[in-house]
């Protein structure tokens, strides 16, 4: 009885001093937050999220509790605060677990990685757990000078580790003697479909890793077998210098910068040349190569006709050249229905009148055409 009360009033005095420290933890927790964020973007690693927690007092009773007599100061307790972080590949997990033992003071003791775990049916347990301090040296720093002796557990885990822990969490399902054996076969047989999954998704990445290195050869070498996909079309974006010229036109009287493409724009782009059947690069470099002056004259005329919505400061993304070039190849075939059939695929529910759009494009394209004519 005597030792229930000893340890009944440890609880306590450590719970008070959790009060007297929650701000602190707060503030600390969000420090790290934003301190593995910026780790992150650093050394290129994209991830799913990055969230932070600090334990809730009432848990943080249970837990002392639990421990019978285990922690005798708050500073023995090393998940009051938390971050989790959810990383779309498996892979990354380890670059991440490098990042953070690089940065940060790893509390090895309590640092165990839970993802050599020999149970087939703990595949969302694999997460990694690290319970680090600040180093020597950022505690120097003004900034984190308040957070001295703080820890907090960094927990990594890939996105299908994470949706398996969370709904296996949301079925209350908490130890495998708790479940009927044949639930936790379909467990077992479930998580090494995720465990495959996992490893597929690193594989695809692999191969996509290999094509966009591959893309940057085969579009000097063969682009006549180049497909224009995504990568394909980034690749020539960056590398075509008619495509380069007609870009720079383009954005000069907007008085603007051309920047990267987004994907949106490039598959939009895509849909654009798929219309007109150009199916590969080769086709693309022939296009640009012979029509590029053309090109660049058309959208002269187009802008002189839609002065009314030149604004100046607008900048345009690179292979906006590449839409251009779809307005003249539908205008070359000297219809305005063939134009409004090209508008129609391209840009589905627009609020422009498709005949005013298609005249004016059409216009343009013919004034253009006579003025290289004459100057010839």
């Amino acid at each position: 009885m005597h030792e229930h009360r000893e340890i009944a009033d440890s609880s306590q005095g450590i719970l008070d001093e959790f009060d007297r420290n929650r701000k602190r933890y707060d503030l600390f927790a969000a420090k790290m937050e934003g301190l593995i964020r910026d780790l992150l973007s650093a050394i290129g690693v994209h991830v799913h999220s990055v969230s932070r927690r600090v334990k809730e007092r009432e848990s943080l009773g249970r837990k002392l509790l639990r421990g019978n007599g285990k922690y005798t100061r708050l500073g023995d307790v090393t998940d009051i605060a938390g971050i989790r972080i959810v990383a779309y590949f498996a892979a990354d997990v380890d670059r991440i677990a490098e990042c953070i033992e690089r940065e940060f003071a790893v509390d090895r003791r309590n640092s165990p990685d839970r993802r050599a775990a020999s149970d087939p049916d703990r595949f969302g347990y694999g997460s990694l757990h690290q319970v680090v301090g600040l180093s020597l040296a950022r505690l120097k720093l003004a900034e984190y000078r308040a957070y001295t002796g703080l820890k907090i557990e960094v927990q990594t885990r890939s996105i299908l580790q994470h949706a398996w822990a969370e709904i296996e969490h949301d079925l209350g399902y908490k130890t495998s003697n708790a479940v009927p054996q044949v639930i936790r076969r379909r467990f077992s047989r479930l998580a090494g479909l995720l465990e495959l999954a996992d490893e597929e998704f690193q594989s695809i990445r692999n191969e996509l890793l290999k094509y966009e290195q591959q893309v940057q050869q085969d579009i000097h070498v063969n682009p006549g077998i180049l497909r224009v996909d995504k990568d394909s079309l980034a690749a020539l974006i960056q590398q075509s210098e008619p495509l380069r010229l007609i870009d720079q036109a383009a954005v000069l009287p907007h008085a603007g910068v051309v920047e990267p493409p987004e994907h949106r724009f490039i598959e939009r782009l895509i849909a654009c040349l798929k219309y007109f059947r150009i199916e590969t690069i080769g086709d693309l470099q022939k296009a640009l190569a012979v029509h590029h002056e053309e090109i660049i004259a058309f959208h002269s005329h187009l802008i002189q006709r839609r002065k009314y919505d030149l604004i100046k400061g607008v900048n345009l993304p690179g292979g906006f050249g590449l839409l251009l070039l779809c307005f003249y190849l539908a205008a070359r075939r000297g219809r305005i229905e063939d134009v409004e059939a090209f508008l129609d695929s391209a840009f589905p529910g627009a609020s422009v009148p498709r005949d005013y759009q298609a005249r004016m494009i059409l216009e343009s394209y013919n004034e253009a055409i006579q003025t290289l004519r004459a100057g010839r």
